[in-house]
């Protein structure tokens, strides 16, 4: 190889890297300003609940459960929890909401 193919072969390597740094440094900002607008859209406490509210649905409504046993025994199965104190009255309606909207 001669000096100017090994120059070529630098000078492309230096371009691929400043395009690939480029290309970071914009997707870096862009990121930053869709979080930012993410988290202006949806509040802590909205994104807190909403995690509470998976979490606990999936905890206690299995989808494999209400496939064999039905939405009324789970729904009584819900109830017996309730009873026994396992879970509590605000935890109980949001899982009937979510079970009679499935």
């Amino acid at each position: 190889m001669d000096a100017t193919s090994m120059e070529t072969v630098y000078n492309q390597a230096i371009l691929f890297f400043a395009l690939f740094g480029l290309m970071f440094i914009i997707s870096f900002f862009i990121t930053k300003r869709n979080a930012k607008k993410f988290e202006d859209e949806n509040s802590i406490e909205a994104r807190r609940e909403a995690a509470k509210k998976e979490k606990l649905v999936n905890t206690f409504l299995n989808t494999s459960t209400i496939k064999i046993l039905g939405k009324e025994a789970t729904l009584q199965e819900l109830t017996h929890k309730l009873n026994r104190g396992a879970i509590n009255k605000e935890e109980y309606s949001i899982l009937e909401q979510t079970l009679k909207a499935s």
